[in-house]
C-alpha cells in the first residue's frame, strides 16, 4: 500500500482571530493526517502537534510574496492576501519541501474529518483538490506552484499582473483566477462539493450548491467529525460534512465551551448541546435577516473604497487593450 501524502494547508491570519478560533482549533487538531501552517503576529498560540504556529509580522509576510513577483504588488491590508494564495507554493517553498501536497485555507470555519473525503486515492488521482478559497489543495511541484504566472487571455479571468495592481479583492485565488486558470492548463481537479458553503444573506443554514430550499438545520461536531442535521417534513435527516463555512456570520460563543469533545452550531451561536436530534425540533425559519443587511451595506462601502468601480469599467472596456500593452 502507497504511503499517504503529506499535506500542509497554509493560513496566513493577521490580527485577533475570530471568537470561535478555539473550535477552529479544536477541529484542526483533530485532524492528525495534515499539518496546518499559520503565519501570524498573534503570540497567544503555540505549536501543538499538526497545527504549527510561525509568528512573523504582515511586512515581513507581504516581503515573501513580493519576492516571487517582478512588478511592485499591491497587498496594503491583510484581506487582500486572498488573492496572493496561489503564489505560496512558490513564495514559501522552504516551509513547504517536506510535503506532496499544499494549500490554502480559512479560519471561519468548523472542518470535519478531511480524511473521510480527501483519500489517498484522490490525492494519488488529482493534482488539484476543490476550486474555492475556504479550502483548496494543490500538488507541490513546479507546474501546480506556478500557475498564477501563465499570462493566458481568458476573457473573464483575472491575471496576475492584474489581480496583483489593485487593492481590489478579485478572487484570484478561486472562480476569477486560479479555478479558470487550472482548466486551461488541463490540471487534473477534484470538483466535488463535500462541503457546506453556508449562504450569508440568510439566518437559517442554506448550503450553497447542495439544498434546494432552507431548511431547521444545525452542525454537530463529535470526536472530529461535522455533521449536518436537518428537519424536513418532520423527519430529521443526517449528512457527514468536511467542513463548514460560516463567512462573515456572527456567532456567539460562551466562554469554556471550546473544551468540550462535542458541540453544535446552530445559525447564530456554538453550544456545548449533546442531543442535536431534539435541540433541531426547537429552530425556527426566519427570513428577516437585518444583520446581514446592514453588514452586506458596510461592505459594498468598502468595496468602492477599494477600487471596485474602477474595476468594472476596467474589466469592461480595458482590459484587453491592457494585456495588450503588458504583452509586448
Amino acid at each position: 500500500m502507497n504511503k499517504r501524502k503529506k499535506v500542509a494547508i497554509i493560513i496566513p491570519y493577521f490580527g485577533n482571530f475570530p471568537n470561535y478560533f478555539n473550535y477552529w482549533l479544536k477541529s484542526a487538531q483533530a485532524n492528525k493526517a495534515f499539518d496546518f501552517l499559520i503565519f501570524t503576529d498573534n503570540t497567544t498560540y503555540r505549536t501543538i502537534g499538526n497545527v504549527k504556529f510561525i509568528n512573523m509580522t504582515f511586512s515581513e509576510f507581504r516581503e515573501l510574496i513580493q519576492k516571487q513577483v517582478e512588478f511592485k504588488i499591491c497587498l496594503k491590508d491583510p484581506y487582500k492576501i486572498c488573492d496572493y494564495r496561489p503564489v505560496f507554493g512558490s513564495a514559501l517553498k522552504k516551509y513547504l519541501k517536506n510535503y506532496d501536497f499544499w494549500g490554502f485555507g480559512d479560519v471561519d470555519v468548523i472542518l470535519g474529518d478531511l480524511s473521510h473525503f480527501i483519500t489517498s486515492k484522490i490525492l494519488d488521482d488529482y493534482d488539484k483538490v476543490y476550486e474555492l478559497g475556504h479550502l483548496t489543495l494543490l500538488r507541490n511541484n513546479d507546474l501546480c506552484n506556478n500557475l498564477w504566472r501563465i499570462k493566458h487571455h481568458l476573457k473573464n479571468v483575472y491575471r496576475c499582473d492584474e489581480a496583483f495592481k489593485t487593492p481590489y479583492p478579485c478572487h484570484f485565488d478561486e472562480t476569477d483566477g486560479l479555478t479558470q486558470i487550472a482548466k486551461l492548463e488541463n490540471i487534473k481537479t477534484y470538483r466535488k462539493v463535500d462541503f457546506a458553503d453556508i449562504d450569508r444573506s440568510k439566518y437559517n443554514f442554506f448550503m450553497l450548491g447542495k439544498q434546494e430550499k432552507v431548511f431547521p438545520g444545525l452542525f454537530e461536531w463529535k470526536n472530529g467529525s461535522l455533521k449536518y442535521f436537518y428537519l424536513r417534513n418532520n423527519k430529521v435527516s443526517k449528512e457527514e460534512i468536511l467542513y463548514a463555512h460560516f463567512q462573515k456570520r456572527r456567532l456567539e460563543v460562551v466562554k469554556g465551551y471550546s473544551k468540550s469533545s462535542q458541540f453544535i452550531i446552530i445559525p447564530n451561536k456554538i453550544l456545548n448541546a449533546k442531543n442535536p436530534i431534539e435541540y433541531i425540533k426547537h429552530i425556527q425559519i426566519i427570513t428577516n435577516y437585518p444583520y446581514y443587511r446592514k453588514d452586506k451595506r458596510k461592505e459594498i462601502i468598502k468595496k468602492i473604497k477599494k477600487h471596485a468601480i474602477q474595476q468594472r469599467v476596467y474589466r469592461g472596456l480595458f482590459r484587453k487593450i491592457y494585456r495588450y500593452y503588458l504583452d509586448k
